[in-house]
């Protein structure tokens, strides 16, 4: 049991080996809330990425689906053989409550084994950003009666017939009402704000 800052976790690490018969008891036990099942598995299936299933593999993937549980794999191989060929024989699964607080990854270096490091990260309250996005005017506190009298002073003919390229004229006039505006109507600040996963 993993205690993280909102919740307890229970964590379940598993390794089959290849020639063990399995019983769909002995993988349905496994499943619970707030429960991460992830190891060797020594299963293929196209769920977590295997181009073919096997019986191993189909016998999980129904007890995934009847316990509502979420495979976590992206698709990536985790097994690179000495011949260059790759399989994807472990597997990380979550309860379906905590698949959105949770991601997987492999690690690009074996470490001398045959086996990717594979890391699952569960995040237990929601991460704060910055926000990417530009600063809005405030619309609702511009002082209007200034925003046109600068507008009369700032906007005229002169600036209009300044050329005789449209887009010249169309940025000329989108710099002076912009310039005005940021002198009459206050903007939001960026900030942060709630990831949701």
């Amino acid at each position: 049991m993993i205690k993280l800052c909102k919740l307890r976790f229970k964590v379940i690490n598993v390794y089959i080996a290849p020639d063990k018969e399995i019983e769909e008891t002995d993988f349905s036990s496994l499943f619970g809330p707030h429960t991460l099942i992830i190891g060797d598995f020594n299963a293929k299936s196209k769920l977590w990425g295997s181009p073919q299933a096997d019986k191993r593999g189909l016998l999980l993937e129904e007890m995934v689906d009847r316990h509502s549980a979420i495979v976590l794999n992206t698709g990536q191989a985790t097994y690179l053989h000495y011949t260059g060929a790759e399989s994807h024989l472990d597997v990380a699964i979550v309860d379906s409550a905590s698949a959105a607080l949770s991601d997987w990854s492999v690690l690009n270096n074996t470490m001398g084994s045959d086996l990717c490091p594979t890391v699952v990260n569960i995040y237990d309250r929601k991460p704060y950003v910055q926000s990417d996005s530009p600063p809005r005017f405030r619309l609702s506190k511009a002082d209007w009666r200034k925003f046109k009298e600068l507008c009369n002073e700032t906007i005229t003919v002169e600036l209009i017939e300044s050329s005789d390229n449209i887009d010249i004229i169309n940025k000329n006039l989108t710099n002076a009402i912009i310039s005005t505006a940021e002198c009459c109507i206050p903007v939001t600040r960026p900030g942060r704000k709630k990831i949701k996963r």
